[in-house]
């Protein structure tokens, strides 16, 4: 009788540590619930709109009538895609995502054309959509926007990173650490934010944030070679200056 009672005493106390989440990773939760509403796949369609050709990757609100940041080569990529990109669009459900399957979705155009796209160096792009998210009926709501902070959280911080990798429909999150910073190659002086997970790809564009929900930049980039267990990310403190007059990086 007692091997039993061994085991049943071994299978709580397993139990009980899953049930002690870490406040580091379980505190992420209502953020991550907050910043999937404010994000969106930036994807390519056919005229017809009846499918997606390609996720080319992940953009960010920065308007509640559409305006979206993401990665410069993201909007690169569909600039010059072979074959070209029929239709460039953005969608998102009507109302909230759902687990699982997708839904309603609502797609909304933009013109690549007419994004501001920094240099290769910077690697950031702003877009609009066609429509005004705003002003339509076709959204429960509008978007709500994200404000990227300047903050530096120290390495060791908790962060997590939320975005469509991989062509999956449904937004995706991660979390790890702040690894360091430093320039992502010996081109740029650029400081980049280094977090000790890689980024699938997809996930460009997508928000780098806080428990406490805070943005503190934007995917970019795995590391290559032995170096692809982490990832590469713009500051905030890079990406307001962008925003606030984007033509300066061009």
């Amino acid at each position: 009788m007692k091997q039993p009672l061994l085991v049943v005493m071994a299978l709580l106390a397993c139990g009980a540590a899953r049930a002690q989440v870490p406040d580091s990773e379980g505190g992420f939760a209502p953020a991550i619930a907050r910043v999937k509403q404010s994000i969106v796949p930036v994807v390519c369609m056919p005229k017809a709109a009846d499918h997606i050709d390609l996720i080319a990757g992940t953009g960010a609100f920065i308007s509640k009538s559409g305006g979206f940041i993401t990665a410069g080569h993201v909007i690169r990529e569909i600039l010059s895609g072979t074959p070209p990109c029929a239709l460039a669009a953005i969608y998102r459900p009507f109302d909230t995502w759902p687990q699982g399957l997708p839904g309603n979705m609502v797609w909304f155009a933009f013109e690549p054309r007419d994004c501001i796209v920094s240099n290769e160096d910077l690697d950031l792009a702003r877009c609009k959509t066609t429509d005004d998210l705003a002003a339509t009926k076709r959204l429960a709501q509008p978007p709500e926007p994200l404000v990227f902070d300047g903050l530096t959280p120290p390495d060791g911080t908790p962060v997590a990173f939320t975005g469509f990798p991989l062509n999956i429909l449904l937004p995706r999150t991660s979390i790890g650490v702040v690894a360091g910073y430093g320039p992502s190659n010996r081109r740029t002086r650029i400081v980049d934010l280094v977090i000790d997970k890689p980024a699938w790809p997809g996930i460009s564009g997508g928000p780098v944030y806080l428990a406490d929900g805070k943005l503190v930049g934007i995917e970019l980039k795995t590391a290559v070679g032995e170096g692809t267990g982490m990832t590469f990310a713009r500051t905030g403190a890079v990406i307001k200056p962008f925003l606030d007059d984007p033509a300066k990086f061009e």
